[in-house]
C-alpha cells in the first residue's frame, strides 16, 4: 500500500511542512524560494493551494487547501504521460517523478481526479 499524508485543512497555517516532509520522503530536491516563483521545473507530488486575501471586516484572511498526491494504484497521471516521467516505485508503490523526462506537456495535472500535481514552469 502506498503512503500519502492526510491533513486536517482546518489546521492548515500554510506553512509548507506537508510539502518539505513529500519531499524528504521522496527524496526530490527542495524549493530554492516561495514555492509559485521556486526551481526545479516539473510536477511535484504535493501542493497548497492558497485562498485569498479575503477581506472580513477589519480583518484580512487567507485559507489554505493542501493537496497531496495519493499514490493511486491505477494512476492516470502515469498512464497519461507520454515521456515516462511518472512511474511507481517497485517496492513502496509510491509515484515517482524523473524530472529529465518530464517535457512539461502538463497531462499528468489534466488527468490527476485528486488536483494533486503542481508543476512548476520555471
Amino acid at each position: 500500500m502506498a503512503k500519502t499524508i492526510f491533513i486536517d485543512k482546518n489546521k492548515c497555517v500554510g506553512c509548507y511542512s506537508c510539502v518539505v516532509a513529500c519531499k524528504l520522503q521522496n527524496n526530490m530536491p527542495p524549493y530554492s524560494t516561495n514555492p509559485p516563483e521556486a526551481e526545479p521545473k516539473g510536477p511535484s507530488l504535493m501542493r497548497v493551494h492558497e485562498i485569498g486575501p479575503k477581506v472580513n471586516g477589519e480583518n484580512v484572511e487567507y485559507f489554505f487547501q493542501p493537496i497531496s498526491c495519493m499514490h493511486c494504484l491505477d494512476a492516470p497521471c502515469i498512464k497519461n504521460c507520454p515521456r515516462g516521467a511518472l512511474s511507481k516505485d517497485d517496492e513502496t508503490n509510491v509515484t515517482l517523478v524523473d524530472r529529465d523526462k518530464c517535457i512539461g506537456c502538463k497531462l499528468c495535472l489534466i488527468s490527476c481526479p485528486f488536483g494533486a500535481p503542481q508543476f512548476l514552469e520555471k
